[in-house]
């Protein structure tokens, strides 16, 4: 009897073990697991912060490129309205007879023409940049590819930076070319009249008293410019001497550089006048010899026309 109770308490002691032994085991096995699920946590978390910093860093690049894009294009857009009133202006030139050379006119209008192509390729690259950008905000879920898909949208941006600076650069030559245009247009109907001391016209050197240059200011000038402005007359011979009696020296801005020029004659003209006849009387203080002569008239920074004229020998 004692030994029947005896193997009975052994029995329930050696399973008692077992079971304390599989619950340690049991409890060991869950407590490793939960470690591991607690690094996966963290892990996750970890990159999903990073992830979240990525994406914030991205967005905010995405805006400031976008915002430098749309403020590029309102300058383009802008640059496009100034070439077209410099058209006009060219337009309404011609409208008031004055002649524009074929060629000039030409290449003018073909840079126009390549201006609007630009603008428009422009206008395509930023929509499709947009559409990029919309695309990548996509791609913020997936990562992969995110940062060679930045490195595409920054190379670009570059691009289009060049072909910025290529637009303005040949809207700088446009203004350029606009500028010679003007410069070298000339009055209308230039005449020169050599007098003898009677006022009567002659052609003998040894009887010239006076010289005078006539010429009407062209129309389009009325559109170019405004209010007064003084204009002068320069007389050299063959071997471009200023004659003796010049009365001033001023400086005339064109397009290229400055060109000093000694002045015979002034005249203060007002552009709302024109057109209108102007007329420069010159006396002649010095012996006229037998030969060519050139008169030039010129204001501050234009250049209005070329009068030549010849003196011969009484004896001819």
């Amino acid at each position: 009897m004692e030994n029947t109770k005896s193997s009975s308490a052994t029995l329930i002691s050696w399973i008692l073990g077992i079971g304390l032994a599989a619950a340690v085991t049991i409890g060991v096995v869950q407590n490793n697991n939960a470690d591991a699920s607690r690094l996966a946590e963290i892990e996750m978390k970890a990159k999903a912060d990073s992830l979240a910093v990525m994406k914030n860093s991205l967005q905010s690049e995405i805006e400031t490129l976008s915002a430098r894009l749309e403020t590029e294009m309102r300058e383009s857009a802008k640059t496009a309205e100034e070439l077209a009133k410099a058209n006009e202006k060219l337009t309404a030139n011609k409208r008031a007879s004055y002649s524009f050379k074929s060629k000039q006119r030409k290449e003018l209008d073909e840079l126009q023409l390549i201006k609007d192509n630009e603008i428009a390729m422009l206008n395509t690259k930023l929509s499709e940049l947009n559409d990029l950008k919309a695309a990548m905000e996509r791609e913020l879920e997936k990562i992969p590819g995110l940062e060679e898909n930045v490195a595409q949208l920054q190379n670009e941006v570059t691009q289009w930076k060049a072909d910025y600076s290529k637009l303005e650069a040949d809207f700088k030559d446009l203004n350029k070319r606009h500028a010679k245009l003007v410069f070298d247009a000339p009055g209308d109907n230039f005449k020169v009249e050599v007098l003898a001391s009677n006022n009567k016209l002659t052609a003998k050197a040894k009887k010239a008293e006076y010289i005078q240059v006539s010429f009407l200011m062209p129309a389009y000038d009325l559109m170019q410019k405004k209010g007064t402005e003084t204009i002068y007359l320069s007389l050299f011979d063959e071997q471009i001497n200023p004659l003796k009696n010049w009365i001033d020296e001023v400086s005339v801005v064109s397009p290229e550089k400055s060109i000093p020029i000694q002045v015979h004659a002034k005249q203060t003209i007002d552009y709302s006048k024109n057109p209108q006849l102007v007329v420069f009387k010159v006396k002649v203080d010095e012996k006229m010899k037998p030969g060519g002569y050139t008169g030039k008239v010129y204001s501050k920074d234009d250049y209005l026309g070329t009068v030549d004229f010849k003196l011969r020998d009484s004896f001819l």
